[in-house]
């Protein structure tokens, strides 16, 4: 009976060490409650956003096709225009079609994260698992020729699908990156097989520079 009671103990630590992790990252409600979902017309979750600057910064391949974007917060569902892009970063900053007021949303870091940083990453992936949070480091604080040939920064942080357009905070809840792409690769086959694909952990972000300068 013991020995369950120290396994039930030891789970339980396993279980709270996230949460921890995240109170030590200072990710709060404004960070969570910032990040927004990229809809269609008909409702259904395509990408991630994140207020700033009483704006909605996310990833220029979201919103690229043309098709009306509606954008939902905590604080309701709205119609969005297109304040500004950077086409080559894959960035893009929309506000409400109907001028209504956001709140100023999470700060942008003053500096860009270096090697081996830790960084959170928060969007919806798949269009379903909603405010998801993931951690990972800096793999390489800035590369050249991201998805359109912009800056970028390698992270491991777990991304997919619907995760396009969510923010990357830094340990201090601070904006450093907007989720961008991922990169996976065919496995190795040695008899005829169906196509399989495996996490190759080299995640992109638009680099802070850049997101920076459209803000101005």
């Amino acid at each position: 009976m013991r020995k369950i009671i120290i396994a039930l103990i030891l789970v339980a630590a396993c279980g709270a060490t996230p949460a921890r992790a995240v109170d030590d990252a200072r990710i709060g409600k404004t960070e969570f409650h910032s990040v927004v979902q990229l809809q269609n017309a008909s409702g259904r979750t395509f990408c991630s956003g994140v207020i700033v600057d009483s704006k909605v910064m996310t990833a220029y391949h979201c919103i690229e096709g043309g098709e009306a974007v509606y954008v939902e917060t905590i604080d309701g569902r709205w119609e969005a225009a297109v304040w500004g892009t950077d086409h080559r970063s894959d960035l893009a900053v929309l506000v409400p079609v109907d001028g209504r007021k956001l709140p100023k949303g999470v700060k942008l870091a003053r500096k860009a994260p270096t090697f081996g940083d830790e960084i959170w990453v928060i969007g919806h992936p798949l269009g379903t698992y909603t405010n998801s949070i993931t951690r990972g480091i800096v793999s390489h604080p800035s590369r050249e020729d991201g998805i359109f040939g912009g800056e970028w920064m390698q992270h491991d942080a777990g991304q997919i699908g619907g995760n396009s357009g969510g923010p990357v905070y830094n340990k201090r809840g601070q904006l450093v990156g907007i989720v961008s792409f991922g990169i996976i690769a065919g496995v190795y086959c040695q008899f005829v097989c169906p196509p399989i694909y495996q996490d190759t952990h080299l995640n992109g972000a638009v680099h802070l520079n850049p997101i920076r300068s459209l803000l101005r």
